[in-house]
């Protein structure tokens, strides 16, 4: 009888186990930490002089409004299309933007390869953090997509009226907004990102002199320009 007991426990002992290891692999280098929102507000602060471009919209991406006809889709999250994302494949490509600021800055061939390590290093460690975000944003979208669907099969089965049905997908908007402002996950992949930034803007502020920094830092606040 009790080798019996023992046998069942290891087995409900070996489903947690498995159940946590799919959580686990789930939230792969996603560490979520107690005080992520204090973290994210120390990281922008701390990326001031270059901050991350289009941080407003990674923070907080538009989407279209909950519809009758057709289902919520992110419209702007800020993440860069995959063509625009440099170096995806390791091999250093450069976007013809910074290409031009590089070709301004003077630089000595130790300066061009160890530019060259850097970015490919930044563009490998953004874009992996931009997949998780991605995924993540559209897995949100999908659960308001899934809310939306149960409320117009009430409307059209006769248990809300068309008003209820307009109002409780205005209220639908405002919460969906709400969750991809504060989901903590999403917090944590941004504090991510700023740290893969910030490391990267150390390095190059590093590797340039005094003069190429200053137009470095000019060129990034006036939009690639200089």
């Amino acid at each position: 009888m009790m080798k019996k007991i023992k046998m069942k426990m290891l087995a409900v002992l070996t489903i947690i186990g498995l159940g946590l290891l799919v959580v686990s692999c789930e939230k792969e280098n996603v560490l979520v930490d107690d005080n992520t929102s204090d973290q994210l507000a120390k990281s922008i602060v701390e990326n001031a002089e270059i901050p991350l471009d289009n941080l407003g919209l990674l923070l907080e991406p538009e989407f279209t409004d909950p519809d009758v006809d057709a289902d919520i889709e992110i419209s702007n999250d800020g993440i860069p299309a995959d063509s625009e994302l440099e170096s995806v494949d390791g091999k250093g490509i450069i976007s013809p933007k910074l290409r031009f600021l590089l070709d301004k800055l003077d630089l000595s061939p130790e300066q061009v390869k160890k530019l060259h390590y850097s970015i490919v290093k930044y563009n490998k460690c953004r874009h992996h953090l931009f997949l998780q975000l991605k995924k993540l944003n559209h897995e949100i979208i999908a659960k308001a997509n899934q809310k939306k669907h149960e409320l117009i099969a009430s409307y059209k089965a006769g248990k809300i009226t068309e008003a209820q049905l307009k109002d409780a997908l205005y209220k639908l908007k405002l919460h969906t907004k709400e969750v991809l402002k504060t989901n903590p996950i999403r917090k944590q992949i941004i504090v991510n990102l700023h740290k893969c930034h910030k490391d990267f803007v150390e390095n190059v502020r590093l590797i340039l002199t005094k003069e190429q920094w200053a137009k470095w830092v000019k060129w990034h606040k006036q939009g690639g320009k200089l």
